[in-house]
């Protein structure tokens, strides 16, 4: 039976709110004091908290569609009080959205970003240069064990202007290790570091510019074959349901399956999981 695209999007701008209070509501009770924990407010936006009481964020986005601008105050005032530092992998809004990031930006958090978009995120919002780092490819910054390298994007698409963007190699104070190659349109674009396994690598689902509601699609082997050049033992499939889209350009959990059935084939020992808004994912050494 074909997914009703409208009737989730409607329910996803719907309970938007309500996902990330609930999300910030239990920080607490879903946080480890031993591990790391992941969050999944929305489809490209990831919510950590590390041990007891830190607090972190890959690519701060609250909304791509239009909202109550008092919603999104009350969820970043609650971001502002407890969270440490904000990783941004490029500019797009539905992973840097500029209203929420001025909401963001006179808050003791510190940014990191790449020095490819480093004018234009200026030009979004005045951060403290105090609270503004700023990292060139194979630059590392470190906050209370929590180590993240900055290496090149993927976010260029072969016949299309690229899109300044970074990828992070994050390593935990528990050794989990975290791939983030964010939006990938080029998968022949060599991964420095290959040859270094992974815990979990963050996969933002795209297959092609065919249209998503067919059943072919042109660019699928080369995702799997992307997402698993580094060894890893969790591949997280995101980027689902991302409500600034259109139907036909519209990757599902439909779309999720079909990684996930291709994958069990060539790795068979990989574990591919698709997270829904509001899940919660504890990250374990060797999982």
């Amino acid at each position: 039976m074909a997914e009703d695209i409208e009737g989730i999007r409607r329910t996803i701008l719907d309970e938007r709110f309500a996902v990330w209070s609930a999300m910030l509501d239990h920080l607490d009770d879903t946080k480890d004091p031993d591990h790391s924990v992941v969050r999944f407010p929305n489809s490209s936006t990831y919510v950590f908290s590390t041990g007891a009481d830190i607090f972190w964020i890959v690519d701060p986005s609250y909304s791509m569609e239009s909202c109550p601008e008092e919603d999104m105050k009350r969820i970043a005032d609650r971001i502002r009080e407890r969270f440490s530092f904000i990783l941004v992998t490029h500019l797009h809004n539905d992973h840097c959205q500029p209203e929420f990031i001025r909401l963001l930006a006179d808050s003791p958090i510190r940014w990191v970003v790449s020095e490819r978009f480093l004018k234009p995120f200026s030009e979004m919002a005045t951060i403290p240069e105090n609270r503004l780092l700023v990292l060139k490819d194979g630059d590392t910054a470190e906050f209370s064990g929590i180590r993240a390298e900055c290496q090149r994007g993927y976010h260029n698409e072969p016949g299309k202007p690229g899109v300044p963007s970074c990828s992070y190699d994050v390593r935990l104070p528990d050794g989990v290790r975290l791939f983030f190659p964010a939006d990938v349109r080029d998968y022949q674009a060599e991964i420095p570091g290959r040859e270094q396994p992974v815990d979990y690598t963050f996969g933002h689902v795209f297959l092609g510019r065919e249209d998503a509601c067919g059943d072919r699609f042109s660019e699928l082997d080369s995702f799997c074959r992307f997402m698993t050049a580094r060894k890893c033992s969790v591949l997280i499939l995101a980027h689902l349901y991302s409500t600034g889209r259109l139907a036909r350009d519209l990757w599902t959990h439909r779309h999720a399956g079909m990684i996930r059935d291709k994958l069990r084939i060539s790795n068979p020992e990989l574990q591919v999981i698709a997270p829904r808004y509001g899940d919660v994912l504890r990250l374990i050494p060797g999982r």
